[in-house]
């Protein structure tokens, strides 16, 4: 396919979301309204609204989410009471909704909810504080956290002194450089991959006690941080100093970190993990790929884009989504075309937010 057929795909997409606002059926109405949501457009906002009354949690969610990519003003009253349901993560996409359309006039709601009885709410705040407020607002209250430091869990004031350190604020480091001196060496261990983020060697002592010693999990996070300090020599036989093999999954990992190293064997890795049909095995391969940036090893996805199954097909969506460029469109309109209906859709979104 040419670049000159993208102008249909382009079109079949946007016909399907508008064709599938007037289904008779319920659900793709919502998913249709959902997609466009993701493209800026509000057409279908009261299928959105109509989502927050669903019983079940993860419509909630999702409708609150996608009401939040709008940055209407008009729909504060709907992240409000949505900040107030059962749902822990309703309640977290409340927060962030409200946060990207109101930002600092959020700033009362966001204090708030660094109180709250829950971490990933605590953790939710100080992403807002990072990520929606203007540095004015939202560095004096970070820095706040570090002086109240003893009243939160370890993570939020190591999460609010990484998001000082990366604007150049000196209290920050400071913070990240006396939880190094830590006695858990868990809280030193995530202080020094803060530092390591930031290109800063001081906690690569650290780093490297975890690497020899850690678990496989605890080797992959602390290699990750390495290569990000520019770190590679010897870093490949620490992987191997274990005496227990590693299974297929934490094999893909270490694949996925190598793919920076040695790009040329990463196919046959992938290849071979993809070949057991394993459904968890087989998602994370097509993960990678995207995570790499790897377009040239989606032939390994050319079964799923023809026959399926729709939950690969969903996760190669994904991946697409994740590469960010128009030249895989055509990877799209297969599955565009025929697949399960929930799958069209999300096709149809890619298609249109990589085009538009």
């Amino acid at each position: 396919m040419n670049i000159y057929d993208y102008p249909t795909i382009v079109q079949s997409a946007m016909q399907l979301l508008e064709e599938g606002l007037q289904s008779s059926t319920w659900l793709i109405r919502f998913a249709c309204a959902e997609a466009l949501s993701d493209l800026k457009k509000n057409q279908g906002l009261e299928e959105l609204i109509a989502g927050l009354k669903q019983k079940d949690p993860c419509i909630r969610d999702r409708a609150i989410e996608a009401m939040g990519k709008l940055k209407d003003k008009a729909l504060l009253p709907y992240f409000q009471k949505s900040l107030k349901d059962q749902d822990m993560l309703v309640r977290i996409h409340a927060l962030e909704s409200l946060s990207m359309t109101m930002e600092e006039q959020s700033l009362e709601t966001i204090q708030e909810c660094l109180k709250d009885k829950h971490l990933l709410m605590q953790e939710c705040a100080v992403r807002c504080l990072e990520n929606f407020i203007p540095k004015i607002h939202s560095h004096p209250i970070l820095k706040q956290i570090l002086i109240e430091h003893s009243y939160y869990y370890y993570s939020i004031p190591v999460f609010a002194a990484y998001s000082l350190a990366k604007e150049e604020e000196e209290v920050g480091k400071r913070f990240l450089y006396e939880m190094l001196e830590n006695e858990d060496t868990w809280v030193a261990f995530n202080a020094a991959k803060k530092l390591a983020l930031l290109k800063d060697r001081k906690g690569i002592d650290c780093i490297k006690q975890m690497l020899q010693y850690g678990g496989w999990k605890e080797k992959i996070s602390a290699l990750e941080s390495l290569i990000a300090l520019g770190e590679k020599d010897d870093l490949v036989p620490s992987l191997y100093r274990p005496s227990e093999v590693p299974g297929q999954a934490i094999r893909l990992e270490i694949a996925r970190l190598l793919d920076a190293f040695y790009p040329e064997n990463t196919a046959q890795l992938l290849e071979e993990a993809f070949s057991s049909q394993e459904e968890e095995i087989c998602i994370r391969v097509i993960e990678i790929i995207g995570e790499t940036r790897r377009a040239d090893l989606l032939y390994l996805a050319e079964n799923v884009i023809k026959k399926g199954p729709e939950y690969l097909r969903a996760t190669l969506i994904k991946t697409i989504e994740k590469m960010n460029t128009i030249n895989l469109l055509p990877y799209l309109l297969p599955i565009l075309t025929k697949s399960h209906w929930l799958v069209r859709i999300q096709a149809a979104r890619v298609i249109l937010k990589l085009a538009l």
